[in-house]
């Protein structure tokens, strides 16, 4: 620096009859040159600066005084200020310009790493993520909080020694969507910093969906093993159901014929329970096929009340198909028509909403329900045709049971 410029004339000062001004000016060029690489265009002016009257004082005529006698030391000493100047300008460009090259290359790679390893072996761990991008920042601490409630927040993963606890303890800032928030301490981050972080914040937004949704499979994966169990449980009931289930039928025939009706009435509903249960376990365990297909309403009803006595069917005319399975369909219908027993039941549909509605209007004093397992065995089977079973109270007593499902595209 400029204490160095004068330091370096005080100590060449002996030889100024044999190196003269020229030569203490072109070594003075050497250290300005130095100082502009080390330190930049600010401390080699004040070199500059510095170096020319120190040059005056110890080599030009009166000695050890800043009076210049000849034109020609003046001269020499303008120059060097000319030059040096040119020459502090000329290296502080050209280092700025090298340490941005090197910044674009570091930044280069770090891209080509980044979406080499996106495409090769998918997101990274989330932890190992911030702890690298606390390091290619130069941080203090970095952390992924996610929201826990009204002010509270949770780490998902952090690295460094002073991570922020809150989203207003950081330096920085960047939201990840879902309640998540990337937040990093330390010193600012410049322009270049921010546009080299965007691909960190994808790469920390990979990675937590990827964890989103191997927590899914995970849940998945012990719902279809309970769902599993659930159909092995059944399916055993079943069996085991049957023998004492023909046993209560053989002894019903020994009965008088209105005591043998009921209880082969309550054995059937009992039979039907079972075999709709599994079905319904094998719907949920993905293993019984839907098939969704347009279907004519009328036809799935008149199926579904064959044989039974005291239904009243009113579709009218014109009413349009429905997607739906329409043997599933047929199922859920019977088994809220046999629901009323020996109450009368009132079959209509309509378009509503630009859906239609089956209505199955079970008539009686008092409002007439499907057991609570019955029920939801007819929602399942309506579910799993993506549509709606709601249970309302009549008008003048009794229980409505309404079918919603979508209409299918002519």
């Amino acid at each position: 620096g400029p204490a160095g410029a004068v330091a370096l004339t005080w100590a060449l000062s002996p030889t100024r009859d044999s190196l003269g001004l020229s030569g203490v000016l072109l070594c003075l060029l050497l250290v300005v040159a130095g100082t502009a690489r080390l330190g930049g265009l600010l401390p080699a002016a004040g070199s500059t600066a510095a170096g020319a009257p120190a040059a005056d004082y110890f080599f030009t005529t009166p000695w050890r005084s800043l009076t210049v006698e000849r034109g020609a030391d003046l001269a020499a000493l303008l120059v060097f200020l000319a030059v040096a100047g040119v020459i502090s300008h000329l290296i502080d460009g050209l280092t700025r310009r090298s340490q941005q090259a090197d910044r674009s290359r570091a930044e280069a790679a770090v891209l080509t790493r980044l979406a080499g390893e996106t495409v090769e072996s998918g997101p990274r761990v989330l932890s190992d993520l911030v702890a690298e991008l606390r390091q290619v920042f130069g941080l203090d601490g970095a952390a992924v909080l996610v929201r826990a409630g009204e002010a509270l927040w949770q780490p998902a993963a952090s690295a460094g020694v002073e991570v922020p606890s809150r989203p207003d303890e950081a330096s920085f800032s960047v939201d990840l969507g879902d309640g998540a928030v990337l937040v990093l301490r330390g010193a600012p981050l410049t322009e270049e910093d921010t546009r080299l972080l965007g691909p960190y914040v994808t790469q920390l937004k990979l990675a937590r969906e990827r964890e989103r949704l191997a927590a899914q499979a995970s849940a998945a994966e012990v719902l279809a093993h309970t769902d599993a169990m659930h159909t092995a449980l059944l399916e055993a009931v079943g069996k085991d159901l049957r023998a004492p289930l023909a046993a209560v039928r053989r002894e019903a025939e020994r009965l008088p014929d209105p005591a043998e009706e009921r209880i082969d009435a309550e054995v059937e509903r009992m039979e039907r329970l079972v075999a709709n249960l599994l079905d319904l376990s094998r719907l949920r365990a993905g293993v019984m096929p839907v098939v969704l297909r347009p279907t004519a309403v009328a036809e799935v009803v008149r199926a579904a009340a064959d044989g039974l006595v005291g239904v009243r069917i009113d579709l009218g005319a014109g009413l349009p198909r429905v997607l739906a399975d329409a043997g599933l369909l047929e199922r859920a219908l019977a088994d809220v028509l046999v629901s009323g027993g020996t109450a009368a039941v009132a079959v209509d549909a309509g378009v509503v909403a630009g859906r239609v509605d089956v209505r199955v209007t079970v008539h009686g004093g008092e409002a007439v329900a499907v057991e609570p397992t019955g029920l939801a065995v007819v929602r399942g089977f309506v579910e799993a045709m993506n549509g709606e079973l709601a249970v309302e109270e009549a008008p003048g007593g009794g229980t409505a049971y309404v079918i919603s499902l979508a209409r299918a595209v002519a």
